[in-house]
């Protein structure tokens, strides 16, 4: 029998994905004003913070809407985690996989997350394994908090070369926040940024002449910040 896109199979099929996108891997962060406010909480600490990136493949009737459903069903497990301060999930590679950037207290409470189990059920889940990579952190700032948890952000990976890696993000319209970091496995220094639109990103990766191809962009419809809820309940 032949099962066209819209036929019920096909959307039971879609329905199930968002329950299990859910189940697996995603989650947003709440934000109020654009205000500034101080990068460090009692919550973090740079020196012993690790950034991690995941990624799995994105099962072929997964469209964005799907995805975005699913993340925002794993709000409350995600807000639960113990360690983790940040997250902007993500939809990578123009769809083909997504995942999120996650930014844990410690290693130890990003370990307690990505557990054989972990990578077990995103294999049996989506038939392909997960990816896990993870990114040590020389600085963070927060130069003004998202206006909503949700939005068309998008998130921007640069792996640096010698001659960019010293650049900083002065006079950055529609940038959020920056990790500089480097990768715990190769030692490469690089940033990861959190930026109010595409257009914004690339205009002023284009004015910093930071080639093309040292960046990922992520589309990122969804985050979860925990520093900005700290920040917001301090009398």
């Amino acid at each position: 029998m032949t099962i066209s896109f819209f036929s019920p199979e096909v959307v039971s099929e879609a329905v199930a994905l968002v329950l299990l996108v859910a189940a697996v891997f995603v989650h947003p962060a709440p934000a109020s004003s654009t205000s500034p406010h101080p990068p460090e909480t009692a919550l973090f600490n740079v020196q012993d913070a690790v950034l991690t990136i995941t990624e799995v493949k994105t099962p072929w009737y997964a469209l964005r809407f799907l995805l975005k459903g699913g993340f925002e069903k794993s709000l409350p497990e995600y807000n639960a985690i113990n360690g983790l301060l940040q997250k902007n999930y993500a939809i990578h590679n123009g769809g083909t996989t997504f995942g999120g950037f996650y930014l844990w207290q410690n290693r130890a409470s990003a370990e307690a997350w990505f557990t054989p189990k972990w990578f077990e059920r995103v294999e049996k889940t989506y038939g392909a394994p997960g990816k896990v990579s993870y990114f040590t952190i020389r600085a963070y700032k927060e130069f003004a908090t998202p206006p909503d948890t949700k939005g068309d952000y998008w998130t921007v990976i640069h792996r640096a070369s010698a001659e960019s890696a010293q650049h900083t993000f002065s006079q950055a319209l529609g940038l959020f926040r920056y990790y500089a970091m480097n990768d715990a496995a190769t030692g490469q220094a690089g940033t990861i940024s959190l930026w109010q639109s595409k257009e914004e990103a690339e205009r002023y990766f284009a004015g910093a002449k930071i080639a093309p191809s040292e960046l990922t962009y992520s589309d990122t419809p969804l985050l979860i910040n925990k520093l900005a809820q700290q920040t917001r309940s301090k009398p």
